[in-house]
This record gives C-alpha cells, structure tokens and sequence, in this order.
C-alpha cells in the first residue's frame, strides 16, 4: 500500500515538473500569454492614435514646390503678372474663428510672410483656343479668386485656368504658405484660411476690384478654404466648390485604415464644410463628377441639401477627381 501511494505521489510529482498541475499552463502560461497580447495591441493602438493626431497636417496637405511651368509657357500661352501678397499670421480668437480681415499694413514688415501669385488678365482679343468650349461669357462676375486643392501648387492647375480664361474670367491664382514658391509653413487649417483672405485683400485693396465681381472657386480641398471665405465676404459675386468635401473627418472615414480608431476626437484639422454651409449668403454652385475616387459625389448632394438659395448642383457623369473641368476632356 505504502508502495503503491509512493508511485502515484511521483507521478503526480512528475507532471507537475512539465506544467499541467495546479499552476499549469491554463492557469498562469496562457493567461501571461493573453495579457502580453491585450498590452501589445492597447500600446499599438495608442500608438496609432498618437501618430493620427500629430502627423495628421502632413496626411492632409501635399504641397510640392517645384514649379511645372508657368502661364506664358506651352501648352496655354497666356499673358501673366507674378504677384507678392503679404500675409500677417495671426491666431484664432476666442471663439475660434480665424480673423480673416486682418491686415499686415500696420505690422512689421519682418512679421509678414508673402504669397506667390500669378494674376492673369482677361483678354478681349485672344481668340478661342478650346474647341467646343464657350468663349466670351462673361458678364458683371468677371474675376476668379482660385484656391487650389491639398495637392501640388498653381502650376497644376493651368489647363483649368485656360478654360476660365476662354470664358473671359481674369483669375488670381496664389499657392498658400508651404506651396510653390510661396515662404514656406506648415500648412494648416487656420493658416491657409489667413491666405485666402490675404488673397481676397489683394483683389479688392490693391487691384481695387469691387466685391461684387469676384467669384470664389475653390477645388477639393479647396472648396472647404472658398466656403470660409464666402462666409466672411457676403458680397462675393458667388461661390463654385469643386469635388468638396463635407468634412475632413468624413473623408478620413473613407479610408478603412482610419474607421478603426476614433477620428472625429483625433482630427483637428477639421474643415467641417457642412456645420458652417447654412449660413452662406451668396449664391453657390456644386460641382462633382460621378466616378470621383477621392471623393463621394454624395458629399456634394448632403451639402446642396444643407445651402441656403440661391445654389445649384451640377453632376459631370463619368468625372473623376482630377479630371472634372479640364478643356477637351473630362
């Protein structure tokens, strides 16, 4: 009997040795396992947040430097004057709109920064280049404040400006701080706001353009900075945003990387078009093309449906993001 309880007693001893006893694998193995696992994916996780929130201008604004070309140059051969436009930086407010009317004439020069621009005249004499497209069209809005999207600089936009310019617009094309040639910053939400309404100063102040003539068309990105500055300038001939947006963090969702974490706490760069859309006072028009990879054309209608009269929607079927309005092509 002594024997037979001393070889159950070393069995027992046995298997303990290799871990499936009291305090075998199940119990205390695993469980480390699974608790090094939870930590491993709550510090990923965390981590993945962390680099949203800080990286998240350089995920939105792609600014490129390097000039393809200019207006005078093949393939659009238009006349062109390069203009410098003096910008103050300048800070939210407690409310935390950004003051759009705020001047550099009365600061420092050595605390203003500028923007680059090209201002192209209309021309009465130019003869249509663009077949099939109008010619001459214009009437008492005959200039084009143009604010490019998150992408490149102004000399991507030249074959759309050759079309504007067919129809008779004279239009200012200026890169924000950080784009084209313009002093360099990090782009932001409230910094490209500044360069907008720095522009829209230049064409009312320096060129003494009445408010009335000035149409504000803003693509992509672009529309959300056009419909800030509408809504600081109700006596704008009128307002074309272009494959916009409703908000940033409602194209952030678009992306299924992004649908895993909490964007709408992460984002501050928010461009929230839609909040602010009801409240503009001039007239507005959509545009979108149908087959827009970046961008649901159904943020164009959710915005239509918010706007107040007068506006209008304008679908382009089969148009693509980049491909919306340019001269002989979608």
């Amino acid at each position: 009997m002594t024997k037979h309880n001393t070889i159950k007693r070393n069995r027992g001893n046995r298997w303990s040795k290799v871990g499936i006893g009291k305090v075998g694998i199940g119990k205390t193995g695993i469980g480390k396992v699974a608790i090094g696992a939870v930590s491993i994916s709550i510090i990923a996780y965390s981590l993945g947040c962390a680099t949203i929130a800080s990286q998240q201008r350089q995920w939105i604004f792609n600014p490129k430097n390097d000039m393809l070309t200019t207006p005078d140059q093949p393939p659009v051969h238009l006349d062109y004057e390069s203009v410098q436009i003096p910008v103050m930086p300048v800070g939210p407010t407690s409310t935390g709109s950004i003051p759009l009317s705020s001047s550099p004439s009365s600061s420092p020069k050595s605390l203003s920064e500028e923007l680059q621009g090209w201002w192209i005249p209309a021309s009465s004499d130019r003869p249509a280049v663009l077949v099939d497209e109008p010619y001459g069209i214009t009437t008492s809005v005959n200039v084009i404040l143009y604010l490019g999207g998150r992408g490149g600089n102004r000399s991507y936009h030249l074959p759309r400006i050759e079309g504007f310019h067919q129809l008779g617009f004279s239009v200012l094309m200026a890169d924000y701080r950080g784009y084209g040639d313009s002093d360099y910053r990090q782009p932001s939400e409230a910094t490209v706001y500044q360069d907008a309404a720095a522009a829209w100063r230049y064409l009312t102040e320096t060129r003494g353009i009445p408010p009335e003539q000035i149409l504000i068309y803003g693509e992509s990105l672009g529309g959300a900075i056009a419909l800030e500055l509408a809504l600081q300038q109700p006596d704008a001939g009128g307002l074309v945003m272009q494959s916009t947006f409703t908000s940033m963090t409602d194209v952030a969702h678009q992306v299924t990387f992004f649908r895993f974490f909490p964007i709408r706490s992460l984002i501050t760069e928010r461009f929230a078009s839609l909040d602010k859309i009801g409240n503009l006072q001039v007239p507005l028009l959509l545009l979108h093309g149908t087959n827009d990879e970046v961008v649901p054309y159904e943020m164009s209608e959710v915005l239509y449906a918010a706007a107040p009269f007068p506006k209008d929607l304008f679908l382009i079927p089969e148009g693509s993001h980049f491909h919306i309005y340019r001269p002989g092509e979608l």
